[in-house]
């Protein structure tokens, strides 16, 4: 009798304990016998042993979203940073302009300044040669 409940026993306790979380999936039963409770063992073992390649195999699912998420972090940073240099670039171009703007206005200003002073200038030697040509 103790020959079959035994490794049932063991059987049940191991499921337990992973059934609540605190199982070891490294503990493999041993298989005593080729009955139907040594084929539970050998069942039994052969679950905790795909457990533990699910668990594997998620732990470097994770490692890997962990690592790809940090790379998506420092491209999120490095194009952070190239925007504000753009924006930077941008308001410093929007300064030239409105210098070049500014430049330009007063360039006309002195322009239609230089036109008036030079037909002024004709006006005052229009009149001077009336002056000389109405004395001869």
């Amino acid at each position: 009798m103790r020959r079959i409940v035994g490794p049932i026993k063991r059987t049940a306790d191991a499921m337990g304990d992973i059934a609540q979380g605190r199982g070891d999936l490294t503990r493999r039963l041993s298989v005593e016998s080729n009955d139907e409770v040594g084929n539970l063992a050998v069942q039994f073992n052969a679950f905790a042993s795909r457990m533990q390649d699910t668990l594997r195999d998620v732990r470097r699912s994770t490692v890997s979203v962990y690592h790809s998420a940090g790379e998506i972090s420092r491209s999120s940073e490095e194009l952070s940073t190239r925007t504000e240099q753009a924006a930077a670039n941008l308001q410093e171009t929007s300064a030239s302009m409105e210098q070049i703007s500014g430049t330009v206005a007063q360039s006309a200003d002195s322009a239609h300044e230089a036109d008036g002073l030079a037909k002024s200038a004709s006006e005052v030697a229009r009149r001077g040669g009336e002056v000389i040509g109405a004395g001869d």
